[in-house]
């Protein structure tokens, strides 16, 4: 009876090591005293003791890894060790940025430890809405990102699966993003080195054959445009022209156009000759009557 009750308060205190991020060789040490010599014995005693993140840590691993005994110490002890000081893990997670083959649920994991060790003296609730925070500051795929941030997510999970069913979305209406850059390797057979060092990136060849494409399109309608311009002004030169010259002959017809009503004669015998028959030395009878 007295064993059983050293057992349960030596389990009692492997939970606190456990859970506090402490070393594990408590663990080892109790673990020899009562024979657990069997590695499934130790990982299934081991589990038993797990809370909180360390138990989510477990359960998020691979099955190869959870049933591994050692292996899953040492990806323990590498998670859960020793840490940073936490004034330095508090500029870490200000500039938290998610890795190129990184998956979000590695970085989510990242954000929330560093937010957890970076306050360690804060609530858990504020501790997980900086991880939530900086998890969605930190995305690549910044779209996703946004769509979740805008959601309010109120967990750093729920933030997760906001960014995964954005990023999926997004595939589905939008389809995948094409590659612009395909590699292409030259291979030398006389000399091995060249073998290994040439290899270039060239642009895909379809692309640019749209782009020459468009580009002799548009050179064609400009010469064709500045070919009708010029045409044009050739055009409107010659109507110029032609109406210069009418607008001369006009001129010139007008000047040379007589009345038809006799001119008044500045002859000193204006007023001499009859004005009936046109001879001279008389004047129409009956004239000076009318006049006077």
């Amino acid at each position: 009876m007295q064993s059983q009750i050293e057992q349960q308060e030596s389990l009692a205190r492997i939970q606190k090591v456990i859970t506090d991020r402490e070393s594990k060789s408590g663990f080892s040490t109790i673990a020899d005293r009562y024979k657990w010599t069997d590695d499934e014995q130790r990982l299934f005693k081991l589990i038993e003791l797990l809370r909180d993140r360390a138990l989510k840590y477990y359960s998020n691993r691979v099955k190869s890894l959870q049933a591994n005994y050692k292996l899953f110490c040492q990806k323990f002890n590498e998670k859960f060790g020793k840490k940073e000081l936490p004034h330095i893990l508090r500029r870490l997670l200000q500039d938290l940025r998610q890795e190129n083959e990184e998956n979000l649920r590695d970085f989510a994991e990242r954000a929330q430890e560093l937010a957890v060790d970076g306050y360690p003296d804060t609530p858990e609730k504020f501790a997980e809405t900086l991880a939530t925070d900086a998890f969605l500051r930190g995305c690549l795929d910044k779209r996703a990102a946004l769509v979740a941030m805008d959601k309010n997510p109120e967990s750093l999970d729920q933030a997760v699966q906001f960014v995964r069913s954005a990023a999926a979305n997004q595939k589905v209406i939008m389809g995948g993003k094409k590659s612009e850059v395909k590699r292409v390797t030259f291979s030398d057979t006389e000399d091995v080195q060249e073998q290994e060092e040439e290899t270039f990136a060239v642009r895909v060849v379809e692309k640019d054959d749209d782009t020459r494409g468009v580009s002799a399109s548009i050179e064609k309608r400009i010469k064709k445009t500045e070919d009708d311009l010029a045409e044009t002004k050739i055009i409107v030169k010659k109507i110029l022209n032609i109406l210069n010259q009418n607008q001369g002959q006009n001129q010139r017809s007008r000047s040379t156009y007589r009345s038809p009503t006799p001119e008044r004669s500045t002859s000193p015998y204006r007023g001499t000759g009859c004005f009936q028959c046109g001879k001279e030395g008389h004047l129409a009878q009956g004239l000076f009557a009318v006049a006077g």
